[in-house]
């Protein structure tokens, strides 16, 4: 059985405060802090997704060249990635292609382990 307590961490990683009182540690204090919803998610886990949206929602994401997308081989590409950018391009494209590379390396993770 895992043991959890409150969180007291005070670099706990909620975005939104009001979660934190829902907010709770392990026993050991290397772990990190986890909060309870539906199911049991991690702060490093919502960090990973916000990190995942503020990318994909980037004001360009331009492609510039790609090479064995969804190998499992290799793959590589090419990207030019701008915070913020006038007129809004289509980035339409080169999210596909990131996805692809992201899934294609998730995918070939998995596979490797079942080996």
């Amino acid at each position: 059985m895992i043991d959890i307590k409150p969180c007291h961490n005070t670099s706990c990683d909620v975005y939104d405060t009001s979660e934190h009182d829902n907010c709770y540690e392990f026993a050991d204090p290397s772990s990190d802090c986890i909060y309870f919803q539906d199911e049991i998610i991690t702060h490093s886990i919502k960090r990973k997704a916000k990190m995942w949206d503020a990318l994909m929602n980037s004001g360009r994401i331009r492609l510039l060249g790609s090479s064995g997308l969804g190998s499992k081989d290799y793959q590589h590409m090419g990207i030019d990635i701008w915070s913020t950018y006038p007129d809004q391009p289509d980035n339409t494209p080169a999210k596909e292609a990131l996805v692809t590379y992201v899934e294609t390396i998730i995918k070939n993770e998995s596979d490797n382990t079942k080996s």
